[in-house]
């Protein structure tokens, strides 16, 4: 399993975020700009699902 780390920055003046990881790897997961996504809360880890 691979990992990298990102910083939780801010959006705009109420919310926060971070980037998604490199572009290789959306491309192995075909996922790209405009596409719907499923963000899950499991346990304590966040899961993103296309």
């Amino acid at each position: 399993m691979s990992s990298i780390y990102r910083r939780v920055i801010r959006i705009g003046e109420k919310s926060i975020g971070i980037t998604l990881p490199p572009r290789r790897w959306l491309d192995m997961l075909s996922v790209g700009i405009g596409d719907v996504v499923e963000i899950s809360l499991v346990g304590k880890v966040i899961v993103l699902n296309q």
